[in-house]
């Protein structure tokens, strides 16, 4: 699930550094079991957050140009993801 936007290598709710491979530290699996309420939070209606996961999937490698920052191609998936849940919202 792509959660919160920006911080390095993370796809997750929060910033997690490369270091802190999965499973490898407490405040890992810590952070993981936020994301995980957070997503389920978010699939029954209770936060008024957009579910972006897997939106980068398909650029792989391509999704960062630095450990901060999303590639051009990042922020177009991201833009569209948007802009299609919030179109949706319009019907």
């Amino acid at each position: 699930m792509l959660k919160w936007i920006g911080g390095i290598a993370h796809d997750g709710l929060v910033a997690i550094g490369i270091a802190d491979a999965p499973g490898r530290t407490p405040e890992y699996a810590f952070l993981a079991s936020l994301d995980a309420a957070a997503q389920a939070e978010i699939r029954a209606g209770q936060l008024n957050m957009i579910d972006l996961q897997g939106v980068l999937d398909p650029l792989g490698q391509g999704r960062y140009v630095d450990s901060d920052h999303y590639s051009p191609a990042a922020h177009r998936e991201i833009a569209e993801a948007i802009f299609a849940h919030t179109k949706s919202l319009n019907r």
